[in-house]
C-alpha cells in the first residue's frame, strides 16, 4: 500500500504548502506563512502502527493457514487409515 501524498492548506493565502517528511514546520513559498506538523506527525505514528498491526494480523493469517493445511491433512490421513482399518475387519482387504 503506497502511502498517499500530503499537502497543507496556507493559512495565510490558501495555496497549497506539499509536505516536507524532513521538517516539522513548512513554510509556504507564497506568502511565508509557517505550517506547524504537530497532528501530521501523530497521524504519521497513527498510519505507522495500524500498518504494523496489518502486518502481525497478516503473519497470523498465514501462520493459521498453516495449522488448517496440517489439521486437513491430518484428517484426510486418519479418515483412510480408518476406512482401511475397517475394510481389514470386514475381510474385503
Amino acid at each position: 500500500m503506497a502511502e498517499q501524498a500530503v499537502a497543507y492548506k496556507c493559512p495565510g493565502c490558501g495555496s497549497i504548502v506539499p509536505d516536507d517528511i524532513d521538517k516539522l514546520v513548512l513554510t509556504c513559498p507564497h506568502c511565508g506563512s509557517t505550517i506547524t506538523k504537530v497532528q501530521s506527525d501523530l497521524d504519521k505514528t497513527l498510519r505507522y502502527q495500524e500498518r504494523e498491526a496489518l502486518r502481525k494480523d497478516a503473519k497470523e493469517r498465514e501462520k493459521n493457514k498453516e495449522a488448517d493445511k496440517f489439521m486437513r491433512k491430518w484428517w484426510i490421513g486418519a479418515a483412510i487409515l480408518a476406512l482401511i482399518i475397517y475394510l481389514m475387519q470386514k475381510g474385503i482387504l
